[in-house]
């Protein structure tokens, strides 16, 4: 069935036979879940309203509305490894990452003294 073929009245005319089927189908479907289902509550001698309650009903327990939330633990944070110091102020230093440098590599730069002077960790 070529559907380029066909023309919009077709198509509709095509659409419409589909839903028909479709809803036939679950009219058939749903007719026999009621059977088995019947077929299930005569076999185990329950009503259908006990099977509905248990299927209604949570088997968790509830949470205590009063208690803490209880949080994912967390990995520890690894320790920042600095490759250079400021040999003057021990609390200038940098990691040599990406992102911008510190002022103060900046500035040793623009004076001409070698940022390896500053190097704490040999790599």
């Amino acid at each position: 069935m070529e559907l380029s073929a066909m023309s919009p009245v077709e198509l509709k005319k095509l659409a419409t036979l589909i839903e028909k089927e479709v809803t036939g189908r679950s009219k058939k479907n749903l007719g026999q879940a009621i059977v088995e289902i019947k077929a299930i509550v005569i076999k185990y001698n329950v009503t259908l309203a006990e099977v509905v309650a248990a299927s209604t009903t949570t088997t968790r327990k509830p949470r205590d509305k009063t208690a803490p939330k209880k949080r994912a633990a967390r990995s520890p944070k690894k320790a920042k490894v600095f490759l250079y110091q400021h040999p003057d102020n021990a609390d200038l230093v940098w990691s040599g990452g990406r992102g911008r440098r510190p002022v103060w590599v900046t500035e040793w730069i623009n004076s001409g003294v070698d940022i390896e002077k500053a190097r704490i960790i040999k790599v």
